[in-house]
């Protein structure tokens, strides 16, 4: 599957990022990284990817706050927006909702899982991610 498809990955745990890169790298996607949210939003506001896959719980900023900051911001508003994390609190998978987020998958996860999310969300006919009430698919708990 070749395409042209930019995919932010911001997460902290070294094995994670690197085994999600190498997998989306074989499905064909370009793969950026972000070791942490603050990194992760600069990295989104200057190559604007096409999705962005997030942890929730970062060192220097967290992935919900990263998220808030970029649907903000002019550019990066309307990017698509997957986050895991593991054992995190129903106010936190509120929050993202609130934040338009396409999915929320909890760790541990599958890779198939992931790749149908990021498919899904990168959708043409998909809607635009800011202010959704309603989380698309079915990764994120009701």
């Amino acid at each position: 599957m070749a395409n042209d498809k930019l995919i932010l990955v911001v997460e902290d745990d070294p094995h994670i990022i690197r085994a999600v890169s190498l997998r989306l790298q074989a499905a064909g996607y370009r793969i950026l990284e972000a070791r942490d949210g603050q990194q992760g939003l600069d990295l989104a506001k200057k190559a604007l990817p096409h999705i962005i896959i997030a942890d929730i719980r970062m060192p220097i900023m967290d992935g919900l706050t990263m998220l808030t900051n970029l649907r903000a911001t002019t550019g990066t508003s309307s990017i698509p927006t997957v986050m895991f994390s593991a054992n995190i609190a129903d106010k936190a998978k509120s929050q993202a909702k609130e934040l338009g987020v396409s999915y929320f998958i909890e760790k541990p996860y599958s890779f198939a899982t992931l790749l149908q999310a990021i498919e899904t969300a990168l959708k043409p006919d998909r809607a635009p991610a800011p202010n959704v009430a309603k989380a698309q698919g079915s990764a994120m708990p009701q």
